[in-house]
């Protein structure tokens, strides 16, 4: 049986299950079609398999197909990185085989993608004991999350290290939200308030070293949830004006997905810190022409994800 066939098998199989429980009930099916391979095994087969399955989920017509390939892209692209940066093999063990939700927590309200701007801190007390407090606005995946990586700043202030936080820690406040166009990969605002933090508990490596690429490579991969997704808006008439605007948006999409292609092929042979802003934004054009189409979202919420992470000119 090949990963299409099965996937569409165990996707009929949530119709009628609880929403937020999806991403879990999946994330063993998503590993058994390959999909975090390329996190333990970084060669170009396998990436293109990873880039394949989101496609394909992207463009799925199952309600939750395209919620549940955020939730998985997420969770793979810096909380996956992240650990095997560290060298944390039981943790990514964890997450490449399905058995536990990652949610990686940097975003404060304020803070305007800056690291320099972060106020959740891990400081030693006077019985020279780490202490996290503090507040993350945005943590994907954090509904349900077994482990949070949070980023916090220390005293040194050019470094700033992440913490591995298990959800029954106690002091850890977790506050739900959604947004519509993905429930599946449910969000939370998290809250740390006088947590006593293990030694163990602190990873290693300094986030500032990694805060430019790793970000850059977790939005070249939402483009490849929107090639599939712009496939099927543009296979369908759902918007009464697609059909005068098809061959420029097919070519525009075409364009999109040769420079997605091209630039797999590079990180396949040097890597995800190649990255640079200019590939974070690839689909900008094509984002453009689409929303043009007065509309558009409203027909596919999904569009106002693409909306908030492509800038607009």
């Amino acid at each position: 049986m090949d990963w299409k066939t099965t996937l569409n098998n165990e996707l009929q199989k949530l119709n009628g299950s609880i929403l937020y429980g999806r991403f879990r009930a999946i994330l063993p099916v998503f590993s058994k079609i390959g999909m975090f391979i390329h996190i333990r095994e970084f060669n170009d087969n396998n990436l293109q398999l990873y880039a394949d399955i989101l496609r394909y989920l992207g463009g799925h017509e199952h309600e939750s197909a395209y919620g549940l390939g955020l939730a998985s892209m997420v969770q793979t692209n810096l909380p996956g990185n992240i650990l095997r940066i560290e060298g944390r093999m039981k943790a990514l063990e964890d997450l490449s085989c399905g058995r536990q939700i990652f949610s990686f927590a940097v975003s404060e309200k304020g803070w305007r993608g800056r690291l320099s701007n972060t106020k959740t801190n891990l400081n030693l007390n006077p019985e020279n004991k780490f202490i996290l407090n503090g507040e993350k606005g945005f943590a994907t995946n954090g509904r349900q999350a077994d482990v949070y990586l949070v980023v916090a700043r220390t005293f040194d202030p050019e470094k700033y290290k992440i913490i591995f936080l298990p959800r029954n820690t106690a002091g850890l406040e977790i506050e739900p939200f959604d947004l519509d166009e993905s429930k599946e990969a449910t969000h939370a605002i998290i809250r740390f308030k006088d947590i006593a933090i293990p030694e163990d508990n602190i990873l290693n490596l300094n986030y500032k070293e990694h805060a430019r690429y790793l970000p850059y490579w977790e939005r070249f991969c939402f483009h490849l949830l929107l090639s599939g997704l712009a496939t099927r808006i543009l296979s369908e008439d759902k918007h009464p004006n697609l059909s005068s605007h098809r061959q420029e948006l097919t070519s525009e999409l075409n364009t999109m997905d040769e420079k997605i292609a091209q630039k797999l092929k590079i990180v396949a042979s040097s890597g995800i810190h190649i990255l640079k802003l200019k590939d974070s934004i690839i689909g900008q054009e094509f984002i453009i022409k689409l929303l043009q189409l007065e509309g558009i979202s409203s027909l596919y919420p999904e569009l106002k994800l693409f909306e908030r992470l492509i800038p607009q000119k």
